[in-house]
Protein backbone atom coordinates (compact mmCIF):
# COMPACT_ATOMS: atom_id res chain seq x y z
CA UNK A 1 0.00 0.00 0.00
CA UNK A 2 1.72 3.27 -1.00
CA UNK A 3 1.42 6.66 1.12
CA UNK A 4 -0.17 9.79 -0.62
CA UNK A 5 0.20 12.99 0.57
CA UNK A 6 -2.15 15.76 -0.79
CA UNK A 7 -2.22 19.30 0.30
CA UNK A 8 -4.48 21.50 -0.79
CA UNK A 9 -3.55 25.11 -0.36
CA UNK A 10 -6.71 27.23 -0.94
CA UNK A 11 -8.54 31.19 -0.27
CA UNK A 12 -10.87 30.30 1.66
CA UNK A 13 -12.24 28.67 5.08
CA UNK A 14 -8.87 28.65 6.34
CA UNK A 15 -6.95 31.92 8.16
CA UNK A 16 -3.75 32.07 7.27
CA UNK A 17 -2.51 30.58 10.42
CA UNK A 18 -4.68 27.57 10.57
CA UNK A 19 -3.50 24.19 9.04
CA UNK A 20 -5.69 20.82 8.85
CA UNK A 21 -4.60 17.53 8.37
CA UNK A 22 -6.71 14.73 7.16
CA UNK A 23 -5.87 11.16 7.70
CA UNK A 24 -7.13 8.71 5.49
CA UNK A 25 -7.36 6.73 2.28
CA UNK A 26 -7.09 7.25 -1.70
CA UNK A 27 -9.17 5.10 -3.98
CA UNK A 28 -8.50 4.96 -7.23
CA UNK A 29 -10.56 3.54 -10.13
CA UNK A 30 -8.92 4.55 -13.09
CA UNK A 31 -5.68 5.95 -13.71
CA UNK A 32 -5.15 9.60 -14.40
CA UNK A 33 -2.68 12.12 -15.39
CA UNK A 34 -2.20 15.29 -13.17
CA UNK A 35 -0.49 17.93 -14.80
CA UNK A 36 1.88 20.44 -13.01
CA UNK A 37 2.21 23.66 -15.23
CA UNK A 38 5.87 25.45 -14.69
CA UNK A 39 5.43 28.45 -12.62
CA UNK A 40 7.52 31.32 -14.81
CA UNK A 41 8.73 33.76 -11.93
CA UNK A 42 9.92 30.87 -10.38
CA UNK A 43 11.88 29.74 -13.69
CA UNK A 44 13.42 32.89 -13.94
CA UNK A 45 15.54 32.46 -10.35
CA UNK A 46 16.44 29.08 -11.38
CA UNK A 47 19.94 28.88 -13.11
CA UNK A 48 18.77 26.35 -15.32
CA UNK A 49 15.73 28.14 -16.19
CA UNK A 50 15.50 27.08 -20.04
CA UNK A 51 14.66 23.29 -18.18
CA UNK A 52 11.63 24.51 -17.11
CA UNK A 53 8.50 22.61 -18.80
CA UNK A 54 5.39 21.17 -17.75
CA UNK A 55 5.41 17.41 -15.86
CA UNK A 56 2.83 15.05 -15.25
CA UNK A 57 1.93 12.41 -12.54
CA UNK A 58 -0.20 8.96 -13.42
CA UNK A 59 -1.81 7.82 -10.72
CA UNK A 60 -2.44 3.79 -10.73
CA UNK A 61 -5.34 2.06 -9.74
CA UNK A 62 -5.37 0.97 -6.03
CA UNK A 63 -6.12 1.89 -2.75
CA UNK A 64 -3.38 4.15 -0.73
CA UNK A 65 -3.05 5.70 2.73
CA UNK A 66 -3.16 9.22 2.34
CA UNK A 67 -2.89 12.60 3.72
CA UNK A 68 -4.45 15.59 3.01
CA UNK A 69 -3.79 18.81 4.07
CA UNK A 70 -5.59 22.21 3.88
CA UNK A 71 -3.90 25.59 4.23
CA UNK A 72 -4.23 28.99 3.13
CA UNK A 73 -1.91 30.48 0.95
CA UNK A 74 -0.31 33.93 0.53
CA UNK A 75 -0.78 34.13 -3.46
CA UNK A 76 -2.59 31.33 -5.75
CA UNK A 77 -4.40 28.44 -4.63
CA UNK A 78 -2.54 25.27 -4.49
CA UNK A 79 -2.54 21.48 -4.20
CA UNK A 80 0.41 19.21 -3.97
CA UNK A 81 -0.26 15.57 -4.00
CA UNK A 82 2.49 13.61 -3.16
CA UNK A 83 2.84 9.34 -3.99
CA UNK A 84 5.03 7.80 -1.61
CA UNK A 85 5.94 3.75 -2.25
CA UNK A 86 8.19 2.17 -4.50
CA UNK A 87 8.97 5.68 -6.18
CA UNK A 88 8.09 8.87 -4.93
CA UNK A 89 6.11 10.72 -6.94
CA UNK A 90 4.98 14.55 -6.47
CA UNK A 91 3.16 17.34 -8.23
CA UNK A 92 1.27 20.39 -7.80
CA UNK A 93 -2.25 21.63 -8.99
CA UNK A 94 -2.13 25.41 -9.08
CA UNK A 95 -6.21 27.52 -9.31
CA UNK A 96 -6.89 30.28 -10.08
CA UNK A 97 -9.04 32.50 -7.36
CA UNK A 98 -12.10 31.16 -8.20
CA UNK A 99 -11.08 28.10 -6.28
CA UNK A 100 -13.01 27.68 -2.62
CA UNK A 101 -13.06 25.06 -0.38
CA UNK A 102 -15.69 25.37 2.28
CA UNK A 103 -18.52 22.75 4.05
CA UNK A 104 -19.25 21.25 0.26
CA UNK A 105 -17.25 22.38 -2.66
CA UNK A 106 -16.61 22.08 -5.97
CA UNK A 107 -13.87 22.55 -8.03
CA UNK A 108 -13.85 22.90 -11.87
CA UNK A 109 -11.11 21.62 -14.32
CA UNK A 110 -10.63 24.59 -16.31
CA UNK A 111 -10.03 26.63 -12.65
CA UNK A 112 -6.99 24.01 -11.70
CA UNK A 113 -6.24 23.16 -15.65
CA UNK A 114 -6.70 19.79 -15.64
CA UNK A 115 -8.73 17.16 -16.96
CA UNK A 116 -11.08 16.08 -14.21
CA UNK A 117 -12.98 18.12 -11.42
CA UNK A 118 -12.56 17.62 -7.78
CA UNK A 119 -15.74 18.01 -5.29
CA UNK A 120 -16.40 17.20 -1.95
CA UNK A 121 -17.43 17.93 1.42
CA UNK A 122 -16.13 18.62 5.04
CA UNK A 123 -18.54 17.57 8.19
CA UNK A 124 -17.75 19.13 11.32
CA UNK A 125 -18.64 17.56 14.49
CA UNK A 126 -17.75 19.29 18.34
CA UNK A 127 -17.92 17.66 21.54
CA UNK A 128 -17.08 19.13 24.84
CA UNK A 129 -15.28 16.57 27.71
CA UNK A 130 -16.17 17.38 31.37
CA UNK A 131 -15.04 19.85 33.57
CA UNK A 132 -12.06 19.43 35.34
CA UNK A 133 -10.02 21.78 38.27
CA UNK A 134 -6.31 22.19 38.64
CA UNK A 135 -2.98 24.05 39.38
CA UNK A 136 -0.81 25.61 36.36
CA UNK A 137 2.17 27.87 36.53
CA UNK A 138 1.53 31.17 35.38
CA UNK A 139 3.81 34.22 34.76
CA UNK A 140 3.75 37.98 34.95
CA UNK A 141 6.21 40.48 33.64
CA UNK A 142 7.25 43.64 35.29
CA UNK A 143 9.93 46.54 34.78
CA UNK A 144 12.28 47.80 36.69
CA UNK A 145 14.79 50.96 36.58
CA UNK A 146 17.79 49.68 36.28
CA UNK A 147 21.38 52.38 36.17
CA UNK A 148 24.92 52.41 35.72
CA UNK A 149 27.53 54.72 35.46
CA UNK A 150 29.95 55.30 32.43
CA UNK A 151 32.57 57.35 31.88
CA UNK A 152 33.52 59.41 28.49
CA UNK A 153 35.82 56.56 27.41
CA UNK A 154 32.84 53.82 28.22
CA UNK A 155 35.36 51.61 30.06
CA UNK A 156 33.62 51.28 33.69
CA UNK A 157 30.56 50.52 34.87
CA UNK A 158 28.70 50.67 38.28
CA UNK A 159 27.82 47.83 40.19
CA UNK A 160 23.78 46.72 40.27
CA UNK A 161 23.31 49.75 39.29
CA UNK A 162 24.68 52.04 41.58
CA UNK A 163 27.51 54.55 40.11
CA UNK A 164 31.49 53.86 40.76
CA UNK A 165 33.15 56.73 42.51
CA UNK A 166 36.55 55.49 41.08
CA UNK A 167 39.53 54.87 43.05
CA UNK A 168 43.31 55.64 42.79
CA UNK A 169 44.09 52.79 40.42
CA UNK A 170 42.89 54.50 37.34
CA UNK A 171 44.30 57.96 38.56
CA UNK A 172 42.45 61.07 38.53
CA UNK A 173 39.54 62.14 36.10
CA UNK A 174 37.05 58.45 36.42
CA UNK A 175 33.82 58.31 38.37
CA UNK A 176 30.91 61.08 38.78
CA UNK A 177 32.09 64.72 38.70
CA UNK A 178 34.90 63.72 35.98
CA UNK A 179 32.79 63.82 32.77
CA UNK A 180 30.83 60.51 33.16
CA UNK A 181 27.03 60.05 33.20
CA UNK A 182 24.60 57.90 34.76
CA UNK A 183 22.31 55.55 32.30
CA UNK A 184 18.87 54.25 33.26
CA UNK A 185 16.68 52.22 31.73
CA UNK A 186 13.36 50.28 32.34
CA UNK A 187 13.83 46.41 32.01
CA UNK A 188 11.57 43.33 31.90
CA UNK A 189 11.89 40.94 35.20
CA UNK A 190 9.60 37.87 34.45
CA UNK A 191 8.54 36.28 37.71
CA UNK A 192 7.11 32.81 38.00
CA UNK A 193 4.42 31.90 40.33
CA UNK A 194 0.90 29.22 40.06
CA UNK A 195 -3.04 29.72 40.00
CA UNK A 196 -5.96 27.96 40.42
CA UNK A 197 -7.39 26.57 37.07
CA UNK A 198 -11.19 25.19 35.53
CA UNK A 199 -11.24 23.55 31.87
CA UNK A 200 -12.55 21.34 29.82
CA UNK A 201 -11.62 20.01 26.15
CA UNK A 202 -13.44 20.84 23.47
CA UNK A 203 -12.51 18.27 20.63
CA UNK A 204 -12.98 19.10 16.89
CA UNK A 205 -13.82 16.14 14.15
CA UNK A 206 -13.88 17.32 10.64
CA UNK A 207 -14.86 14.40 8.03
CA UNK A 208 -13.67 15.09 4.56
CA UNK A 209 -15.23 12.86 1.46
CA UNK A 210 -13.97 14.28 -2.39
CA UNK A 211 -13.54 12.76 -5.62
CA UNK A 212 -11.74 13.33 -8.44
CA UNK A 213 -14.48 13.30 -11.21
CA UNK A 214 -14.33 13.53 -15.91
CA UNK A 215 -17.24 14.01 -16.90
CA UNK A 216 -19.61 11.31 -15.56
CA UNK A 217 -16.63 8.80 -14.26
CA UNK A 218 -15.45 8.64 -10.59
CA UNK A 219 -11.39 8.56 -11.26
CA UNK A 220 -10.72 8.20 -7.51
CA UNK A 221 -12.40 8.78 -3.84
CA UNK A 222 -10.54 10.98 -0.80
CA UNK A 223 -11.56 10.07 2.69
CA UNK A 224 -9.59 11.48 5.93
CA UNK A 225 -10.41 13.06 9.04
CA UNK A 226 -8.39 15.40 11.31
CA UNK A 227 -9.12 15.40 14.50
CA UNK A 228 -8.21 18.91 17.14
CA UNK A 229 -8.75 19.03 20.77
CA UNK A 230 -8.19 22.43 22.25
CA UNK A 231 -8.18 23.58 26.33
CA UNK A 232 -11.18 25.79 26.91
CA UNK A 233 -10.96 27.97 30.41
CA UNK A 234 -13.80 28.50 32.49
CA UNK A 235 -11.78 30.05 35.31
CA UNK A 236 -8.21 31.36 35.54
CA UNK A 237 -7.26 32.24 39.51
CA UNK A 238 -4.94 35.37 40.27
CA UNK A 239 -1.29 34.56 39.36
CA UNK A 240 0.68 33.84 43.11
CA UNK A 241 3.65 34.33 42.59
CA UNK A 242 6.97 32.80 44.30
CA UNK A 243 8.90 35.43 46.51
CA UNK A 244 12.16 36.48 44.84
CA UNK A 245 15.64 35.71 46.42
Amino acid sequence: MKKVLLLLMTSSMLSACDELNFRGQIKVYRSFEVVEQYNQVSCNERVDWWNCQNKSVNFSEGLHTAEVTLTESGGDPTIVVKVEGNKSQQVKITGNKNVKISDNFHIRAVDINQKFDIKGSIDTKITDGPEMSGVETCSETHYETRCRWEDLDGDRRGRDGRPDRGDDRHGPGHGPGHGGREVCERVPITLYGDRDVTYYHETTEKNLKSQFVQGSDVLADITGRHTRVRKVYTYQGYCRLHSRH
